[in-house]
């Protein structure tokens, strides 16, 4: 197998890179990995080699199991293990910019390509998600060569957190940087496929991380101010440049060598007047699907976000609704899964184990659906299994 993993590394090494897109229609000569589709009874549906999936999915921070707990792949593969047992059919994994490209134009991906290995083996599919300039609002997983160059990629002054690094999203020079490592990402992966019977592990690319939070929360939180100092950013101002970076990312993998579903996951959107920042992601051609992190545990509300993230008025019935994170602690988990799918949608678990780091040295909440230093089952976890399996057994 080590031959696949120094192809990638060369292969990313020689990534052309991307130009601006325009707005014209995609390539139709190219080959459709993922795609969302309608049912003869006019339903979306997710669909991966022209064949429906139901997609139940959970995410593994692999980032810091590898990159901040220095753990082996060996031990990465417990966790993959556990999910197929529990019958999810797709696995979430962050790809943190700064970790592929430490010197400039200089990508590796080759734990990434370890890790499609792992999910190969296991018959499961991934979902990557883009930790890129904009992370839950912040710029922290950006390569060094960008934090160190404050002339060539500016960025806003937080008066709260002066420390704070909050890059200009849709400035040219570092699009142009971002989109390079989407496009190399994208090469990459189609040269993994290539070398391992074409076959499609990765089924969606997530573009950036809850990035509707810098215009909605951090802006005011952390009092940004605009480039010159003189007042503070607007948030209109803010979602002009957060559509601007979702759209320009998510064209480069609508016309890269592998074609695949992209989306967009927003934060909570009912905390506030959602609908029309929500519509507005969906309305960018480089954007096919938005989900909402709701991080509640009824069934009825997590029902009627499904119902409300397809609506006539708002998508057109065009949006796959899906919970894109929901904390896998709460005991409410199994029957949560069951009503999303049974309404047609789909729904993503945040996560199967909160590294032990997260919790210990960062401060985080344990969001575990299994014990997350021992990975053994929780209570609710062994219901969760059984609806999963049931649903995947009744198709």
């Amino acid at each position: 197998m080590k031959h696949k993993y120094i192809s990638i590394i060369l292969f990313s090494l020689l990534a052309s890179s991307c130009n601006t897109l325009n707005n014209s229609s995609f390539d139709n000569n190219q080959l459709v990995i993922s795609e969302i589709k309608k049912n003869d009874e006019g339903k979306t549906y997710y669909s991966v080699d022209d064949k429906p999936i139901t997609p139940i999915g959970v995410q593994i921070r692999t980032d810091l199991l590898i990159y901040e707990e220095n753990k082996d792949f060996s031990e990465i593969e417990k966790y993959f293990q556990i999910a197929k047992d529990i019958g999810f059919t797709l696995v979430e994994i962050p790809l943190r910019w700064k970790d592929s490209e430490k010197s400039e134009d200089i990508y590796s991906f080759k734990d990434l390509g370890k890790i499609l290995n792992i999910a190969n083996n296991l018959s499961l599919k991934v979902e990557i998600l883009l930790f890129g300039t904009n992370t839950t609002g912040w710029s922290d997983n950006v390569p060094q060569y960008i934090k160190n160059d404050e002339v060539k990629y500016p960025r806003y002054k937080s008066i709260n957190t002066p420390s704070g690094l909050f890059l200009k999203q849709d400035d040219e020079n570092l699009l142009n940087r971002e989109g390079k490592w989407v496009n190399a990402l994208m090469d990459s992966i189609s040269l993994w496929s290539t070398n391992n019977n074409n076959a499609h592990v990765v089924s969606a690319i997530q573009i950036h991380n809850e990035s509707d939070t810098f215009p909605r929360f951090i802006l005011a939180q952390q009092n940004i101010m605009t480039l010159d100092g003189k007042r503070k950013l607007s948030d209109i101002e803010a979602w002009k440049e957060t559509l601007a970076a979702y759209d320009y990312l998510g064209k480069i993998v609508k016309n890269s060598s592998y074609k695949c579903i992209t989306r967009v996951n927003v934060a909570q959107a009912y905390k506030d007047s959602w609908q029309g920042f929500v519509k507005d992601i969906f309305d960018l051609e480089g954007i096919d699907i938005v989900g909402d992190d709701t991080y509640e545990q009824t069934v009825t509300f997590n029902k009627m976000v499904i119902e409300d993230f397809n609506s006539k008025d708002l998508f057109n019935k065009n949006n796959f609704p899906h919970i894109s994170e929901n904390d896998g602690s709460y005991i409410s988990t199994p029957s949560l899964i069951l009503a999303s799918i049974a309404m047609g949608g789909g729904y993503m678990v945040y996560d199967l184990a909160t590294p032990e780091i997260a919790t210990t040295t960062y401060g985080w909440d344990d969001w575990s659906l299994i014990d997350n230093k021992t990975l053994a089952y929780k209570e609710h976890t062994y219901l969760t299994k059984d609806i999963i399996l049931g649903i995947n057994k009744a198709g």
